[in-house]
């Protein structure tokens, strides 16, 4: 799943948006409860006024001890009510009504008017079709606590949308008049008087408010967002992307001429800075390639100088080794003439301080050699003229030869130089002069700076 990378400008105006949504569905979510709330207390206010109609349409019949009217057809005299019914002087008959049976014969004029009704239910029933219905029966369990004497609400009875609103009734001394039998005290409560409004063209109207609400609260949020983000692209994104041009286009050529934004707000200040930046990195840059130019000239004197000083140094290196092959040679004859003559007398005399003397002069003849087979074999090793002599040899034998050549300068020291005979016999293929050379040089060390 590819992730969603937001920019600066879709960062903040995420949390705008987010923003402006809460704060608006809060304040409509505020408005529509106001405005529920106006339209139920209206309900509840024509409630409450119809309610205090009844009660005083009651509270005068109460103190007038009810009302007496010409009985008629499908009038009847209440059964409950002692002198129901009482004869005129000219023969006709009245029928007494009492506040409940008025309040029962308003309700039902009104009902028939589909405009509102009410009914009065009391705790203790005289007429049993006055029984309180379960709203009712909650409304005087809370009346009878003391702690309110009204009780609201909306709810659907027999398939239609109603407001009920209930007023508790308390016994006055006129109740007692009807009522005293029945044991009350005045303050009691006697019961509830329950107001009944259709609320059907009320939730319309709430319903329509809260769908009025909704498509407002949308289309703000809709125009909000859509100036937002014309105002974060015009203000922010586009002079950034520009901006973004100007860096892409500085990291590919140092050269190129930035020009400035003409803004006074954060991003003027910022496209302002930056092209104070190319400019003192273009005169960093000058100046790096004039360092860089004149240090690049200074090594390559330095390098012409190294190429003439190194020519020197093989000259004199080559002159070196010209004179020390050229000395070697010049002294490799006469030495080995006088090596010869020694080796002559050494095998004519027999004076025996005569052979002493030329035993010595022997050694320091051979000692002459070695050093001038050095010197020659350097001066090749400088020419890159070594060659091997390669031949078939027996390198026992020559450790035997070296062992009896410093077995005499040896015991001068007080050293002993053992033979070779535990050795057995290795032959090879090799230089014989040169591995000479290079077990003379150990063992004349080894013998010249052992302990003693």
């Amino acid at each position: 799943m590819k992730q969603i990378r937001l920019g600066l400008g879709g960062k903040y105006l995420l949390a705008v948006v987010g923003l402006i949504i809460l704060v608006v569905s809060i304040s409509f979510t505020q408005l529509f409860q106001i405005e529920k709330s106006f339209i139920l207390g209206q309900l509840e206010g024509q409630a409450r006024l119809l309610g205090q109609q009844i009660l005083l349409t009651r509270s005068w019949l109460a103190d007038q001890g009810g009302i007496y009217i010409e009985k008629r057809d499908g009038r009847k005299a209440n059964p409950y009510l002692k002198k129901g019914t009482i004869k005129t002087v000219d023969g006709s008959k009245l029928v007494l009504r009492n506040p409940a049976m008025v309040t029962r014969e308003l309700s039902e004029y009104a009902a028939k008017s589909s405009l509102y009704r009410f009914r009065l239910t009391s705790t203790h029933l005289i007429n049993r079709n006055n029984a309180p219905d379960g709203t009712e029966r909650r409304a005087l369990e809370i009346f009878a606590d003391g702690k309110e004497n009204e009780y609201a609400l909306l709810q659907t009875l027999e398939g239609e949308s109603v407001f009920r609103f209930i007023k508790a009734l308390y016994i006055k001394p006129a109740c007692l008049k009807c009522h005293h039998y029945q044991g009350y005290k005045v303050g009691q409560l006697r019961g509830c008087l329950s107001v009944i409004i259709p609320s059907a063209a009320a939730e319309a109207r709430i319903a329509a408010l809260h769908k009025s609400l909704l498509f407002d609260a949308g289309l703000i949020i809709l125009l909000t967002v859509v100036v937002l983000v014309f105002l974060n692209h015009v203000l922010t994104v586009r002079p950034l992307k520009r901006l973004n041009r100007k860096v892409k286009l500085f990291e590919k050529d140092v050269e190129a001429v930035v020009k400035p934004i003409a803004r006074s707000d954060e991003i003027g200040v910022l496209a302002t800075s930056f092209g104070q930046m190319t400019i003192t990195l273009r005169n960093q840059q000058k100046s790096l390639e004039g360092k860089v130019e004149k240090a690049t000239e200074d090594l390559r004197q330095v390098n012409r100088e190294l190429v003439i000083a190194n020519r020197s140094l093989r000259q004199q290196d080559a002159l070196k080794t010209d004179f020390l092959a050229t000395v070697s040679h010049e002294l490799r004859t006469p030495l080995t003439t006088i090596r010869g003559g020694v080796d002559y007398l050494l095998q004519t005399v027999t004076d025996c301080d005569q052979r002493t003397y030329l035993s010595l002069l022997e050694r320091n003849i051979q000692s002459l050699v070695e050093m001038v087979n050095n010197l020659i074999d350097i001066a090749r090793i400088d020419l890159d003229q070594v060659e091997l002599e390669l031949e078939e040899l027996n390198l026992t034998d020559l450790l035997r030869e070296i062992c009896i050549i410093f077995t005499a300068s040896g015991e001068e020291r007080g050293i002993v130089v053992k033979g070779c005979g535990e050795l057995p016999e290795v032959s090879m293929v090799g230089d014989y002069r040169r591995l000479n050379q290079v077990f003379m040089n150990l063992v004349h060390n080894a013998v010249k700076f052992a302990p003693l």
